[in-house]
């Protein structure tokens, strides 16, 4: 029996080192857009807080927590974003010195299909209809499924897309993307990021650890984008660069 358990209680701490690796793992998915944009941009701060544990990204598969862009009743709601337009520097410089009410004459337009889950969310169209600045072919332009990828048409002087402002905010604090309109020509989505934890078992640790800093950060966002839109709405300044 002494042998036995001196085996078996090898066998066990042997186990638990083959364990320790995961121990400290936390798995979140979300769509590629939200861990690339908002999360990766952040991720640091996290990883400097808690140096022990390893955050594993993901896409559609399992995970210890998944964020989905949804419609935003009855959730654990992290933002809602501001969908306005978004250009380069350098094409901000080209359609500065036009009228505000025909800047996107003839201006390349970048159409994110993201948003298109949303049905009250603003597209091109719908944009051009309520605040005008341009008079036809509000619908052409370059499709993306991906708003990455868009984003980075923006940044290559593709052209101005609509986008999510919460989203791109650390891209628009560094000066990399400008905001050519005011801020009151844009509008809340109606779907949000909604936190949603695997329910198959209590949170371990390093889960509920992400899940507060998750919620911590969106409110960060959160008061960044009223600040600005309460900002904007007492200077009575064209947003510019940030």
């Amino acid at each position: 029996m002494e042998d036995l358990e001196a085996g078996f209680g090898r066998l066990s701490a042997v186990a638990e080192q083959l364990r320790m690796p995961y121990s400290n793992r936390v798995v979140i998915s979300a769509d590629e857009d939200w861990l690339s944009l908002w999360l990766k941009p952040r991720l640091a701060r996290f990883l400097a807080r808690y140096p022990e544990l390893d955050v594993v990204t993901t896409v559609g598969l399992e995970a210890d927590l998944t964020v989905t862009f949804r419609a935003a009743e009855d959730c654990d709601l992290l933002f809602r974003d501001y969908l306005l337009p978004v250009v380069s520097p350098e094409n901000q410089r080209r359609i500065a010195d036009i009228p505000l009410e025909s800047r996107l004459e003839g201006f390349p337009l970048l159409h994110a299909d993201y948003y298109a889950r949303d049905a009250l969310a603003f597209n091109w169209p719908r944009w051009v209809q309520r605040f005008g600045h341009r008079s036809a072919n509000s619908d052409r332009g370059v499709r993306y499924a991906r708003i990455g990828h868009a984003v980075e048409g923006v940044t290559s002087n593709a052209g101005i897309l609509l986008c999510g402002l919460g989203l791109v905010l650390t891209a628009v604090e560094s000066g990399e993307l400008v905001l050519p309109f005011p801020l009151e020509e844009g509008a809340w989505t109606e779907y949000g990021y909604c936190l949603e934890p695997a329910d198959s078992e209590p949170l371990r640790r390093p889960a509920r650890l992400l899940r507060e800093w998750l919620r911590e950060e969106a409110t960060v966002t959160r008061a960044a984008l009223s600040a600005r839109l309460r900002n904007r709405a007492t200077s009575g300044a064209e947003v510019g660069p940030a």
